[in-house]
C-alpha cells in the first residue's frame, strides 16, 4: 500500500501508512523487509524534495539492515543509494569514501547490482562536474533501465542526460533527452490523474451509498409506524367512524409498504450494480497495476538467484491472479457463459470431494451481457452455498436453452434446508442475493428445498 500510494502522489496516506508498518515491524523485533521499507521512504522524500529527511532514511535502512538475514543482498542498494544522496548534497567526499568501499568487492557493482551502481556512478560524477564520465555512466544506466522498461527511472536518466548535455554545450542532445523526459512525464502523469480520479470517485460513491442507506432506514422506520397503524385498525375494526379512519390509514400504508418494497428491491439491485463494477474495477487495477509490477519482481528476482524471494514473489502472483479471477472471471468477458459455467464446475471438482454431473447447453448466443453475468453469478453463489452448508456428496448442473428461454438447474443431495423459515428471518443473504439478481434480469425462481432431502434450484431466464 505504500508503495502504491506513493506511485500515485498520495504522500500523506503513503506516510502514514508506512509509519504503521514501521511500528509493527519494531515490535517483532525482527523483520526482513524494515530495510527496505527505509529505502522506499527515502526515495519518496527525495521526490518532495526532503534531502535531509531521504538522507537520515537511507541510514536507518544500513542500520536496520545490520541484523537483516537477506543483509548480503540489500546492502550495495542501500549504499548505492546513499552514495547519490551525499553527492547531490555537498557531501562528495563521504560519497567518494563509500563507493571505494564498495568498489572492493565487484560482486556488489555488477549483475543485479550494476544499475544501482551505474547510479550513484553518474550522480557523483556529475557532482565533481566530470560531465563526461556522467555521460559514460548515465547513458549505460539508461539503457539497462530500457531493457527492463522501468519508466520511472527511464524518465529520471532523460533529465539526468539532458542536463549532462547541457553542461557539455551539446544543445541538440539536450533537447532531445528532455523531449523524452517530458513525454514520458506527462504520461505518468496522466496516469496518476485517472488513478487519483479514480480514488476520489470510489470515495465519493462509499458516500452517496451511505446516504442512500440511511433515507433508507428512514423509510423503513416510516412503514413500521405505519404498520402499528394498521394494528389499531384491527382492534377498533368494529366501530364505524372509527372503522372508516383506520381503513383510510390502512390503504394508504399498503401504498407506502409497496413504494417502500420498490425502494428496497431498486437499491439491492443498485448495491449489486455497483458490487459487479467495483469488482471490475478493482480486478483490472490488480491486473495491470499491481499484476503487472509483481510480475517484474519474479523476474528480478529470478535473475537475483534469490530462491526465497523468487519463491514469494511467484506465490504473491499467483495469489493477485487468484483474487482478480474471483472478483471478475476474465473467461465471462472473453469466452462467454458456457465456457466460464464450466471452468467454475471444474474448479470446484478439482477442490473439493463433491461429485458432479453436468449438462451444460452452449447459450451465449441467446443471453446478452448482462444476463450472462448475473446467470454466473447466481450459479456462482448457488454452488459456494453447497460447498459451505450442504453437506452434499454429488451435485447436477443443468444448462438448457428452450425455444423462449434458457433455465439453470442446481441439484444436490445434502441436507436441505426449510425455505420458508430461511426467508422470513431473512438470515440467507445469498437467497437474497439470488432473488435480486433474479428481478434485475427478469427471470424465474424456484426453489425446491426438505430436511436431509436436497435442494433444487431453477433460474429460468425469458428470452
Amino acid at each position: 500500500m505504500t508503495i502504491l500510494y506513493g506511485k500515485n502522489g498520495f504522500y500523506d496516506e503513503e506516510t502514514k501508512e508506512r509509519n504503521e508498518l514501521i511500528s509493527l515491524a519494531e515490535a517483532y523485533k525482527k523483520y526482513p523487509s524494515l530495510p527496505l521499507i527505509f529505502y522506499n521512504a527515502a526515495a519518496s522524500a527525495n521526490k518532495m524534495g526532503e534531502q535531509e529527511k531521504r538522507i537520515n532514511y537511507l541510514k536507518k535502512a544500513l542500520s536496520s539492515n545490520e541484523t537483516s538475514e537477506y543483509q548480503d543482498f540489500f546492502h550495495p542498494i542501500l549504499v548505492t543509494g546513499l552514495i547519490g544522496a551525499y553527492a547531490e548534497n555537498d557531501s562528495v567526499s563521504k560519497a567518494n569514501r563509500l563507493i571505494k568501499e564498495l568498489e572492493r568487492d565487484p560482486n556488489q557493482i555488477s549483475g543485479f547490482n550494476e544499475a544501482f551502481y551505474l547510479d550513484a556512478k553518474k550522480r557523483l560524477a556529475f557532482a565533481e562536474k566530470d560531465y563526461q564520465k556522467a555521460l559514460d555512466y548515465g547513458t549505460a544506466y539508461l539503457k539497462l533501465k530500457q531493457e527492463s522498461k522501468e519508466y520511472e527511472e527511464i524518465q529520471e536518466a532523460d533529465q539526468f542526460l539532458s542536463k549532462v548535455y547541457k553542461m557539455l554545450g551539446d544543445e541538440k542532445q539536450a533537447l532531445k533527452h528532455f523531449e523524452n523526459y517530458a513525454h514520458l512525464k506527462d504520461s505518468i502523469t496522466n496516469i496518476q490523474r485517472a488513478r487519483v480520479l479514480s480514488y476520489y470517485q470510489t470515495l465519493y460513491e462509499t458516500e452517496k451509498r451511505d446516504s442512500k442507506i440511511a433515507a433508507q432506514q428512514t423509510n423503513i422506520e416510516l412503514l413500521q409506524a405505519q404498520k402499528k397503524l394498521q394494528t389499531q385498525w384491527l382492534i377498533f375494526g368494529g366501530l364505524g367512524l372509527v372503522f372508516a379512519f383506520a381503513f383510510s390509514n390502512v390503504l394508504r400504508s399498503r401504498r407506502f409498504a409497496k413504494k417502500a418494497q420498490k425502494q428496497n428491491e431498486e437499491f439491492s439491485q443498485y448495491v449489486i450494480s455497483s458490487q459487479e463494477q467495483e469488482r471490475n474495477r478493482v480486478a483490472m487495477e490488480l491486473h495491470d497495476s499491481v499484476g503487472q509490477q509483481l510480475m517484474l519482481l519474479t523476474r528480478k528476482a529470478k535473475s537475483s538467484g534469490d530462491s526465497f524471494i523468487k519463491d514469494l514473489a511467484t506465490d504473491t502472483l499467483a495469489n493477485i491472479r487468484a483474487i482478480s479471477h474471483n472478483l471478475y472471471p476474465v473467461v465471462l468477458k472473453r469466452l462467454g457463459f458456457t465456457k466460464a459455467a464450466e471452468e467454475l464446475v471444474n474448479d470446484l471438482d478439482e477442490t473439493t470431494e463433491l461429485f458432479f454431473t453436468t449438462e451444460i447447453a452452449f447459450v451465449d448466443d441467446v443471453l446478452n451481457e448482462e444476463q450472462a453475468l448475473h446467470v454466473y453469478r447466481i450459479l456462482q453463489e448457488t454452488l459456494q452455498n453447497i460447498v459451505k452448508h450442504a453437506k452434499a456428496s454429488t451435485v447436477a448442473i443443468t444448462v438448457l436453452k428452450e425455444k423462449n428461454r434458457v433455465s439453470l438447474t442446481v441439484q444436490d443431495n445434502g441436507i436441505g434446508f426449510d425455505y420458508k423459515e430461511i426467508m422470513t428471518s431473512g438470515k440467507s443473504l445469498g437467497i437474497k442475493s439470488i432473488q435480486e439478481r433474479c428481478k434485475i434480469i427478469k427471470a424465474h425462481l424456484e426453489v425446491h428445498s426438505e430436511t436431509s432431502k436436497g435442494t433444487r434450484l431453477k433460474v429460468s431466464v425469458s428470452l
